[in-house]
């Protein structure tokens, strides 16, 4: 089986970002933890979109995995039990935007094969151990890289050449 790094698309540079956010007393860093989010997110929790055309994965400075209703329904049946759903309200323009969710990855797999510290991977030089990805996780965050996403094959070759935008893949290797 091969696996991806989901990324945004860096050469789409026409399409919404965040471009603003504001926290408040919410600690931002609450979906890069691989735990299960209790509650709503916060009312003083305001992230704002750009000009641009919608995306189906927002890239944001706060490293949040936003994502369309698009993607979302191609993605569904790969997310399973790992993957938490939370709706969320952005603005643009002063107005509430709705076509997009959150989603946070639960738990991380130890997977990442090095000769070092697991901090200090390039992720263009990183490899996977096959045997320590469960054969059920399709959409993950790797333990040691909190704000690093992995893609299955599977889920790739679901929403690969969909008419998805924004979403760019990095194929890893695996040992």
């Amino acid at each position: 089986m091969s696996y991806y790094l989901f990324l945004k698309d860096a050469n789409r540079n026409d399409l919404e970002t965040v471009d603003d956010y504001e926290m408040g007393e919410f600690d931002l860093r609450e979906f890069w933890k691989g735990k299960p989010f209790q509650g709503s997110i916060s009312d003083s929790v305001k992230i704002v979109l750009d000009k641009g055309d919608p995306s189906d994965y927002l890239g944001n400075p706060i490293s949040w995995l936003i994502v369309s209703s698009k993607f979302l329904k191609l993605a569904h049946p790969f997310l399973g039990e790992f993957v938490q759903v939370i709706p969320i309200t952005l603005y643009k323009d002063g107005s509430e935007v709705r076509r997009y969710s959150l989603l946070n990855p639960i738990g991380c797999i130890d997977a990442i094969v090095t000769s070092g510290k697991k901090r200090d991977v390039i992720l263009e030089d990183m490899r996977l151990k096959l045997s320590m990805i469960p054969p059920d996780r399709h959409f993950f965050r790797l333990c040691h890289q909190p704000t690093t996403i992995v893609i299955s094959q599977a889920l790739f070759d679901a929403i690969y050449r969909k008419g998805l935008n924004g979403i760019a893949a990095f194929k890893l290797e695996t040992i």
